[in-house]
């Protein structure tokens, strides 16, 4: 961060002294503003300049809300239940990627100058999740004349000036007239899509409503993964034969397992795309069997993979990237420690291995429960009735006592042979969009 951005965050700890608090102003339709507010639909929300907490305390109230500000939660005396970073530039850093759907500001961007505006659009984009909306209030000269009885621009080129000045001079509190047109064009060029210019809650300045675009959609994950496992033979029947547990593959499915599968939603589409969608960075199969679905992880994300089974890997098909594996059985516990002396931390761990309680609380003890990362998904495959009732029972409470909340999803998508469906379980430490499958 350059020394003129240093001084503008530094520009604001000595005013508004309590935290700037919000006024309804007759004239700037914030009364309708708040009722837009209230009818907002988010799982988190980030807001950027939360002052005392007068939009916070409505947000907070809608879904899970964290919030920044250049000056510190005490001097702002904020009282929201909610997280709260005092921000040290324009990075975002504070804030994890692809965690957050919905993004609020106003009357903040209007003081902050073109180069930090810039900023903070720029280093967006990687915290939203695909199809998250924005809503940002910005100083618009033009707009700002028209709901004003003693219009401050006096001319076009007045209006001009204003806006080759908005990365002037460091001042507290001063506005930066940046204008609608460059603020959209800013949002544009950073990728993202623009819904509406301006919702025009507020007559004297525009608040732009934006969204990222879905790059990572379901359909998308499942037209990628047709087409890499499009003629691909998974194993031959020899190999197959002379496994111990047939790779955990039925005799009525090694008929069929070759078969392409139908555009329905498969667990590999929906573990590709949560791999993608929260920007995962490490992922365990525990049970890889034939190498299926890891083969679509591989091909279709650049997430680190690791593999734990009892077979041999299965070398009748080739993963396109290196990748980790440790040969073990899940109910030995000494089978695990070459996987535990590497110290991974796992954003997302698929089991389908042992689906008995013993299978399930066995690898859950010996790896599971201590090998998770901040925010982490574990889906638990075969999730019919008796496995679950074990996992939500034994397994989860668990899990709530050592990272808080916890988030469950139930799914029954088309498994490894085509048509065919079977239940899984999702839960994870945060909330996850919900799948439409």
């Amino acid at each position: 961060m350059n020394d003129k951005l240093k001084n503008e965050l530094d520009s604001f700890q000595n005013i508004w002294e309590g935290g700037y608090t919000q006024s309804y102003a007759l004239d700037r339709g914030q009364y309708k503003l708040a009722e837009f507010v209230k009818k907002l639909n988010f799982n988190r929300c980030l807001e950027i300049g939360c002052g005392r907490g007068h939009w916070s305390e409505m947000l907070a109230k809608r879904g899970e809300l964290v919030v920044i500000d250049a000056k510190s939660k005490e001097d702002n005396d904020f009282k929201v239940n909610c997280e709260y970073f005092k921000v040290r530039d324009f990075s975002l850093n504070e804030i994890q990627n692809f965690s957050i759907d919905c993004v609020f500001s106003y009357d903040v961007f209007c003081h902050i100058s073109k180069s930090g505006q810039e900023q903070y659009i720029k280093n967006l984009y990687d915290k939203m999740t695909d199809g998250a909306v924005g809503y940002i209030m910005i100083a618009d000269a033009r707009k700002f004349n028209k709901n004003n009885h003693a219009p401050p621009f006096k001319t076009e080129q007045d209006i001009l000036n204003a806006e080759a000045d908005a990365d002037g001079q460091v001042a507290a509190g001063r506005w930066y007239w940046i204008g609608l047109k460059t603020f959209v064009n800013l949002l544009k060029k950073y990728g993202f899509i623009i819904v509406v210019e301006d919702i025009d809650i507020d007559p004297s300045a525009p608040i732009v409503m934006f969204r990222k675009p879905e790059q990572n959609s379901l359909k998308e994950v499942v037209k990628q993964n047709r087409d890499c496992c499009r003629g691909i033979q998974w194993i031959t029947k020899e190999r197959w034969n002379n496994s111990g547990d047939k790779y955990g593959l039925p005799f009525f499915c090694f008929d069929r397992i070759n078969e392409p599968l139908t555009d329905e939603v498969s667990y590999s589409d929906i573990i590709v795309y949560l791999l993608k969608q929260y920007n995962c960075k490490e992922y365990l199969e525990i049970g890889i069997s034939v190498l299926k679905n890891l083969f679509q992880v591989a091909h279709n994300t650049d997430v680190k993979i690791m593999g734990f089974d009892i077979n041999e890997i299965n070398s009748d098909v080739e993963i396109p990237r290196p990748w980790g594996f440790v040969k073990g059985n899940v109910m030995v516990e000494n089978d695990w420690r070459p996987l535990k002396e590497l110290n991974l931390k796992h954003d997302l761990i698929f089991s389908d291995a042992l689906h008995n309680n013993e299978g399930l609380q066995a690898e859950f003890d010996y790896y599971i429960k201590d090998h998770l990362a901040d925010k982490w998904i574990i889906i638990w495959d075969d999730a019919w009735q008796a496995p679950t009732n074990y996992i939500k029972k034994y397994l989860i409470p668990v899990l709530r006592k050592k990272y808080g909340e916890i988030f469950i999803q139930e799914h029954n998508p088309q498994e490894w042979v085509r048509g065919q469906r079977h239940p899984i379980l999702i839960v994870s430490n945060f909330k996850i969009k919900s799948l439409d499958i």
